[in-house]
């Protein structure tokens, strides 16, 4: 039978990032795209004068760790945190990853290279024309428990009308689909 790996044995969510872009660095020959994710340097212990700074220039607690800029089916682009097998999503980070989400941003946690890896081209995968009839906002992907209920979701299909929707708790856009309160708003 295969030995456990401790936690202080795993690789950490720094190797794991930098191994995740040393892969992309490599199959960007394949796959252009891949030269468009980026890491966005958010977190990590820093001087607090450094901290200040940063803050003063818009840094945001909570901003997942890698961002792919890409188009793909009904999303604007992807997010990706990295998490160590053991680490663990704080609030922050839950709340932007649900306004990322629910401003149509597919938003995923990775627990190591090889999974961010697939579900990078997963996404990829993806075709990038947005499908007729969605409504914007959509209940998948890890921050499945966003409270966003979606037209998709709505139990009166093809009649999600003002009343139905308020009836449900949910607020109703006309061309924009209904949303739970709290939900960000969306023009268009």
């Amino acid at each position: 039978m295969p030995r456990k790996i401790s936690a202080r044995e795993s690789p950490s969510e720094h190797q794991e990032q930098v191994s995740l872009f040393q892969w992309a660095g490599l199959a960007s020959a394949i796959t252009p795209e891949l030269r468009l994710l980026h890491a966005i340097p958010n977190g990590g212990a820093r001087h607090p004068a450094v901290a200040a700074k940063l803050k003063a220039e818009g840094v945001k607690p909570g901003v997942p760790d890698v961002f792919l800029p890409v188009p793909r089916g009904q999303w604007h682009g992807m997010y990706v945190e990295m998490k160590s097998s053991t680490g663990r999503l704080q609030d922050p980070q839950r709340e932007f990853g649900e306004l990322l989400t629910g401003q149509g941003y597919r938003v995923i946690v990775c627990r190591s290279w090889g999974e961010a890896r697939d579900a990078v081209l997963a996404y990829l995968a993806q075709s990038n024309q947005q499908p007729k009839g969605r409504a914007h906002y959509r209940q998948e992907g890890y921050f499945g428990h966003f409270s966003g209920r979606t037209l998709d979701d709505c139990p009166y299909p093809g009649e999600a009308t003002e009343a139905a929707a308020w009836k449900e708790g949910w607020t109703y856009r006309a061309g924009a689909g209904i949303s739970m309160p709290g939900m960000p708003a969306r023009n268009g």
